[in-house]
């Protein structure tokens, strides 16, 4: 017989996007079922789909994946949004919105209003900007190498006033970058949107969790650990909103 050979090995630790236990889970969805609950999400179409399926979302065009309902961060403590988004081109974006309408408007389709956290593989870079009348203020930029076929994981953090997006990728240069601003618009409406690119850029959404960053009582958190069901009232609804 004949001996073999290992080289070059590489063992990656990949983190969980799951909260912690001490968050309150408002959402979370790993797409496996192939079917779009419609409990959870709601699709405002532009120039393409956003269709369940290949246990994930797939996201073609300008397509809107829009929570089915509203997450007002200043109702929830703030709130995280993370997962994993996976570019199929090295010429899409990957946008999030916290604090939006989720309507799709003018000729590329870009969210009317909303907080926007985006990655861009045709720029490579990544920042926060506001849209409509969202006023978003000291965004940073941080270069992001995004090409066909790479992977990241996010998390995007709004508690009302401070804004963060964290990208870290799975595998490839195994880079981790993050940028932050700060917004204090109060906006009517509050749903999380999901789209891309117009035309036939195609990127992939998966294993998503929405949670609040407040803190239960201890009780809960134990009972949230020992696997017992806890439901918390309130997280959903709008509150009236100032002036």
């Amino acid at each position: 017989s004949h001996p073999s050979y290992l080289d070059d090995v590489n063992v990656q630790s990949i983190a969980p996007v799951k909260p912690n236990v001490a968050h309150h889970l408002l959402l979370a969805d790993d797409f496996n079922d192939n079917a779009l609950d419609t409990g959870k999400w709601q699709v405002n179409p532009f120039d393409g789909s956003a269709t369940e399926q290949n246990d994930r979302m797939e996201l073609l065009g300008r397509d809107h994946l829009v929570t089915a309902s509203e997450f007002d961060p200043l109702d929830t403590s703030g709130l995280r949004v993370a997962g994993i988004w996976q570019f199929d081109s090295s010429d899409d974006f990957m946008q999030i919105l916290t604090r939006s309408d989720g309507i799709p408007s003018g000729t590329w389709g870009e969210t009317q209003n909303g907080i926007e956290f985006v990655a861009s593989a045709t720029s490579d870079n990544m920042t926060i900007r506001g849209r409509g009348s969202a006023s978003v203020t000291g965004a940073t930029t941080e270069s992001l190498t995004i090409g066909a076929g790479s992977t990241f994981m996010f998390e995007v953090l709004d508690d009302g006033a401070n804004l963060t997006l964290t990208m870290t990728e799975i595998g490839g240069l195994g880079q981790m970058a993050t940028v932050t601003a700060t917004s204090l618009t109060d906006m009517p409406t509050d749903y999380i949107v999901f789209h891309g690119r117009e035309g036939s850029r195609l990127s992939y959404l998966d294993n998503v969790y929405i949670s609040s960053l407040a803190i239960p009582e201890p009780a809960a958190v134990l009972l949230l650990a020992l696997g017992a069901p806890v439901v918390f009232l309130g997280w959903g609804r709008k509150r009236k909103k100032r002036g």
